[in-house]
């Protein structure tokens, strides 16, 4: 009899427990993600004070305030100048990757983050490969980019035919610490 009672009760908490509303609402990640990782990060030359992004330590030109414009995949922020020029920005551990886009380079990327998981295997590539090489970005390499991803054809010589183009703005790619 006390096991019934004690399985009995043990059961009506269960239940309870299981249908309580906590208070917990699942969502996806979203721009705070990404702009936190740049916010709270302890990185020396680059600096987010609300949607503001001060860069002081570029290498490459990429010095300058920047505005907040949008996010990507909750891993990377889009910002702009005063002057309209576009940098991606891609918070990676103890560094945060600067890429300067021409209007080409905004549109590939937004391509590689859109819903199609294909080219979200090229943005994946381009990762590793900045990774690896202390940020540098080598958009000529398409047979390394291009990777395991599952196009037709006419599409992979398209989406090589836009890195080819975007080379020179990758090529400027830089790791802030």
């Amino acid at each position: 009899m006390k096991l019934h009672t004690i399985l009995f009760s043990f059961l009506i908490i269960l239940l309870i427990s299981c249908t309580k509303n906590t208070g917990v609402i699942v969502t996806n990640p979203d721009s705070n993600l990404v702009l936190d990782k740049i916010r709270y990060g302890n990185f020396q030359g680059i600096k987010l004070e609300g949607n503001i992004l001060t860069i002081t330590g570029s290498k490459n030109g990429n010095n300058g305030i920047y505005k907040y414009v949008d996010y990507y995949l909750s891993i990377s922020a889009d910002f702009v100048s005063e002057k309209g020029n576009n940098l991606w920005v891609l918070p990676a551990g103890s560094q945060v990757y600067v890429v300067s886009l021409s209007a080409e380079g905004k549109e590939l990327v937004e391509l590689m983050t859109s819903d199609n998981p294909e080219y979200s295997k090229v943005l994946s590539n381009i990762l590793k490969q900045a990774s690896n090489n202390d940020g540098k970005i080598d958009t000529t390499k398409t047979d390394e980019l291009l990777k395991d991803v599952n196009l037709s054809e006419s599409e992979l010589a398209a989406l090589a035919d836009k890195l080819i183009k975007v080379s020179d703005d990758f090529a400027k790619a830089e790791s802030i610490k």
